[in-house]
């Protein structure tokens, strides 16, 4: 496999992983919160989240450096479109929050 094809599908299957990785631990802190046994949570989401992207980092280190590099790059790409998409998520949640609060002190205030 020449270097260029390997950095292309590297480049392609770590951003996949690093989709699903991040994405997994968003789904985790989500879950944090409302969980009845966190620590469980937290450990094994990460030993799952940890195993799974190392699998996929020893597989396409096979391929060789160019394709491993580029798997690196493809993850670190995917880290920030999943923080910037959960952080306009987390930006309209928290002024749906904002409205709501103003609106329920309007009503107890009675109207202003």
């Amino acid at each position: 496999m020449s270097a260029a094809v390997a950095a292309g599908v590297g480049l392609l299957a770590g951003f996949v992983v690093g989709l699903v990785f991040f994405a997994a631990l968003l789904w985790t802190t989500d879950r944090l919160v409302v969980s009845e046994r966190p620590g469980v949570l937290l450990v094994s989401s990460t030993l799952v989240r940890m195993a799974v992207a190392g699998l996929a980092f020893v597989v396409i280190a096979q391929m060789g450096a160019a394709g491993l590099v580029a798997a690196l790059v493809g993850f670190v790409a995917a880290r920030v479109v999943v923080v910037r998409r959960s952080g306009a998520a987390l930006d309209r949640a928290a002024v749906h929050r904002g409205v709501a609060r103003r609106a329920a002190a309007i009503d107890r205030d009675g109207g202003g």
